[in-house]
């Protein structure tokens, strides 16, 4: 399943409507891929389906190249080589990720999302070709076509997890928070082994102001994925909210156990060990979250406020003048410097 790359949008994100399309109550295995409601599909289109199906687009385009002359001409020939080549364009999926992508892909990505669009209006119940076209909306930056696409995807494959992942992004970029958790709470029991979704649903819960619930999701996602950093160090972030200094320093050292060279995760660590006032090491911390990650403006903060505290006035001006002159808004390097 694929990972929702953009909470940052969650930061500035506020509770939202109620939600058009309701998630699954209970668990449910993958409903097969919807067939057109016009005929049956050609023996190549169902392979390309098959691996579409399981996000293996180079697999799709071989299976679709065996189709030649007329029949290559077909809507629904041309339809899943759209998706098969959107599949493999290698943009992040995130919203409005088009418009950092190379002209190569911008004509790509907009040439197959005609294709497919025309294909999903004539065949509205096609659940696959849905979870492709609101992607690939996503990522051209239409949100809210993205959303009804994804809706739609979720309404026709209820039991498929990635419909109401993906959609959950998509209800996060369009500030709708309790549908994103509902949505992930359903992807979640529809693939409970799978940690992407509770991670996904621990930071909208964190995003929300649940940081119980948000620490219950990220020990889920932890349990499922011991090995990725990330998972630990998001724990650390929701026990640092609860304000257990001492839990968040645990999480956030196993997380940099498995990333050493993390500077978030390091100024992360630093910052935990400062509010429990062990000094030496959050210096020693923060030194190492700057070598390691120079452009961090929250980690020159970081740094900058526990010299502060240890009288090192001149060396802490300096750290929030660092900060300052990566972000000249940052309103916490601005309050640092004024309480200098």
């Amino acid at each position: 399943m694929r990972r929702l790359q953009t909470w940052t949008f969650l930061l500035c994100c506020a509770a939202g409507s109620t939600s058009s399309a309701q998630a699954p109550s209970s668990p449910g295995q993958a409903a097969p891929v919807a067939r057109s409601n016009v005929r049956p599909f050609s023996a190549a289109v169902e392979a390309a389906r098959a691996h579409l199906d399981g996000d293996r687009g180079v697999e799709a385009l071989r299976a679709l190249a065996a189709v030649r002359g007329r029949a290559a001409r077909d809507l629904a020939v041309a339809a899943h080589r759209a998706m098969a080549r959107l599949a493999e364009l290698g943009v992040p999926l995130e919203p409005d990720a088009a418009r950092r992508a190379s002209p190569p892909q911008q004509r790509g990505l907009a040439a197959s999302l005609a294709t497919l669009r025309t294909w999903t209006a004539a065949h509205p119940d096609d659940a696959l070709a849905l979870l492709i076209e609101g992607r690939a909306l996503l990522i051209s930056g239409q949100i809210e076509e993205a959303e009804r696409a994804l809706g739609a995807a979720a309404s026709a494959r209820p039991g498929d997890p990635r419909a109401w992942n993906d959609r959950a992004m998509v209800l996060v970029a369009l500030r709708r928070l309790p549908e994103a958790e509902r949505c992930l709470e359903a992807a979640s029991r529809l693939a409970p082994g799978d940690p992407e979704p509770w991670s996904n649903l621990g930071a909208v819960r964190l995003a929300r102001g649940d940081a119980a619930a948000a620490a219950e999701a990220f020990e889920h996602a932890v349990e499922r994925a011991p090995d990725v950093a990330r998972h630990h160090s998001d724990l650390g972030s929701a026990r640092l909210s609860q304000s257990d200094a001492a839990g968040a320093i645990r999480s956030y050292r196993r997380a940099s156990a498995l990333a050493p060279s993390d500077g978030v995760i390091l100024s992360n660590l630093g910052f935990a060990l400062s509010l429990a006032d062990r000094l030496d090491e959050a210096e020693s911390t923060l030194r190492r979250a700057v070598a390691a990650a120079p452009q961090s403006v929250s980690a020159w903060n970081n740094l900058g406020a526990v010299l502060a505290r240890r009288g090192q006035r001149d060396e802490a001006r300096a750290c929030f003048e660092r900060a300052l002159g990566l972000d000249a808004a940052d309103p916490r390097a601005r309050a640092n410097l004024q309480g200098l």
